[in-house]
């Protein structure tokens, strides 16, 4: 016994590592002491080649897969480079639970049946304009490979963890539908997941999952997956009521990159009315669809336009000078306002039939909006403050 006790601390800590745990109905699909069931491929670098030499490449990439990816403390470690880990077992419908944490300008993200992706982020990254839609600021879990402007390409809202700390992700996939749970928080809500190799076909019945490298050290553990059935999976479709694209998404009504808003246009002859909407999270939390889903639906087919506002959190209208920092969130719903007002000829709205809504902090700025003076100002030149 003192002999196998002094080889533990000897020898790699992975080889001692315990087994993982999976929750009751799932296993593990890494065992937390080698890559057994795992091998090397990125896809896009094999996608254009055939025959002979993409024989040769999907045989080198394999080869190369252990020079960067190692095992430690039960932990599937990638250094940031090289072939993706990609399971040796093809899955269809699943529910997947993955733990990750990563570091500083890192990317990655999980392939599911062998496309792109659930992507992963350095959410601290700052918003470049020149590259719209690009927005690692809105945080990790959305199906970015999906075509902007689409629901579920960006996450509802962000979850990330600060860097150190373990994300929890759990992913369910039915058809080509896909919910993504970030530390618990719905980031994605039944979005299609767009066939990336070919966007006129529908995602593959089946396929590998993929953990991708990216430029940065990241650790992955607990990997967890459950394969669900035929007739639950039926079951999920059945209940799950999709919702439309926005007509227009992620307009900007001011100069910061949180002062966006998605717009949906009701059919109609004549101007409609508006549900503005704002979501709560005491104004340090939530996305744009948090508390607007069971409702959008409802309201486009009884003839109600819906505008839903992302608006700067009270730390980021601190970072602005703003004070007080609240200050911040109900000056951006007003700007909001104004703005939408601004577009009621090209957007077909009866901008004196607009109803503000919202949850919690949101319920507050639909109060304050309410209650506050007319804050339009009909001489001026801007057209979205007049």
């Amino acid at each position: 016994m003192l002999m196998f006790a002094l080889g533990c601390v000897s020898l790699a800590s992975s080889l001692c590592a315990a087994s993982p745990e999976p929750p009751e109905g799932y296993r593990a699909i890494f065992n937390g002491n080698d890559l057994s069931g795992w091998y090397g491929w990125n896809p896009h670098a094999s996608a254009k080649l055939s025959g002979e030499k993409k024989e040769a490449n999907l045989r080198e990439q394999r080869a190369a897969f252990p020079e960067n990816w190692s095992v430690e403390n039960g932990e599937l470690v990638n250094d940031g480079h090289g072939p993706y880990a990609t399971t040796e077992q093809e899955f269809g419908n699943i529910d997947l639970l993955i733990e990750y944490k990563t570091v500083p300008g890192a990317d990655s993200g999980v392939y599911l049946r062998g496309t792109p992706q659930v992507q992963i982020w350095d959410w601290n990254q700052t918003f470049n304009p020149k590259k719209p839609d690009r927005k690692p600021h809105q945080g990790s879990g959305g199906l970015f490979n999906n075509t902007p402007g689409k629901l579920g390409r960006d996450p509802i809202m962000r979850a990330d963890k600060p860097f150190g700390q373990w994300n929890q992700l759990r992913i369910r996939q039915v058809g080509d539908r896909t919910w993504v749970w970030l530390n618990k928080r719905l980031v994605v809500e039944g979005a299609v997941m767009e066939n990336y190799w070919d966007r006129t076909k529908p995602l593959p019945a089946k396929g590998p999952i993929m953990l991708q490298t990216h430029g940065g050290e990241i650790r992955w553990r607990n990997l967890f997956v459950r394969e669900i059935g035929e007739q639950e999976s039926k079951r999920i479709l059945a209940t799950f009521r999709p919702l439309p694209d926005p007509t227009h998404y992620d307009v900007a009504y001011g100069p910061h990159p949180k002062q966006v808003l998605h717009f949906w246009q009701a059919k109609s002859d004549k101007p409609t009315p508006v549900l503005f909407f704002i979501h709560g999270g005491g104004w340090s939390g939530g996305g744009r669809l948090s508390g607007l889903v069971n409702m959008l639906p409802t309201m486009l087919s009884e003839g109600i336009s819906v505008v839903s506002v992302e608006y700067r959190f009270v730390a980021e209208a601190t970072a602005d000078g703003v004070s007080p920092p609240v200050k911040g969130p109900l000056g951006d719903a007003a700007l909001a306002l104004q703005f939408v007002r601004s577009k009621a000829e090209e957007w077909n709205l009866d901008k004196q039939r607009i109803g503000a809504s919202g949850g919690s902090a949101g319920a507050c700025s639909s109060l304050w909006l309410a209650f506050h003076p007319e804050m339009a100002d009909p001489q001026s030149d801007d057209p979205v403050a007049r």
